[in-house]
């Protein structure tokens, strides 16, 4: 794996990454994001969930067919883009002050993990592993981030030993999937069951609950 930290994301990375984890289709200036900060961007994504940061980096003439989740174009063709697409979700730098307030928050925090690369590619193993043990379909880009970081709490609750925060992070699976039946609910109980002592776990409830 390449080491993230030795290149600092710059300019649009975290508005691009929200954007696209908020729309289906992402348009961008191509002066707006260097192809560091591109492949900074689908680094952070676990291997299985790259492919749906479909890209083209330098499209000219004509929007491509089928249209890419997120398209760089040069400013001379900005304008013919916009119009040949029609409905692009967002439109970078111009639409970055429309980017919803959640899809900014998972962005950074997201983003954040370049400077915790241990952290990170124990996300992507939970993630990778959760998803073959479980054989759960994926869902949307932004719910499986929101996934992705739930884990990536995990792994340095786990390694701080916070077993009160752990269970934290266990209820937030609880309330975005509404229920204890979902697989990734299912999966985070083993983890931090495996994680904690059965006493701790106890001592973390009595705490969360006071």
């Amino acid at each position: 794996h390449r080491d993230t930290r030795a290149h600092r994301p710059v300019g649009e990375l975290e508005p691009v990454l929200a954007a696209v984890l908020e729309g289906e289709h992402v348009l961008v200036l191509r002066s707006a994001l260097s192809l560091e900060d591109l492949e900074l961007l689908i680094l952070l994504l676990p291997p299985s969930l790259r492919r749906a940061l479909t890209f083209q980096t330098h499209a000219l003439g004509a929007p491509p067919a089928p249209l890419p989740r997120l398209v760089l174009t040069p400013l001379a063709e900005r304008l013919k883009f916009e119009r040949a697409a029609g409905e692009w979700r967002h439109c970078l730098p111009q639409s970055r002050h429309e980017i919803s307030p959640p899809a900014r928050e998972l962005a950074r925090d997201l983003v954040a993990l370049l400077d915790a690369p241990a952290r990170l590619g124990a996300a992507h193993a939970s993630y990778e592993a959760y998803h073959a043990h479980s054989g759960a379909a994926g869902a949307g880009l932004l719910e499986e981030v929101e996934t992705l970081l739930r884990f990536a709490r995990l792994a340095a609750l786990r390694e701080s030993g916070e077993a009160g925060a752990a269970l934290r992070v266990l209820a937030q699976s609880l309330v975005a999937h509404r229920g204890a039946d979902h697989p990734e609910t299912a999966w985070l109980l083993a983890q931090v069951c495996d994680a904690f002592a059965p006493e701790l776990l106890g001592s973390a409830v009595v705490e969360n609950l006071r």
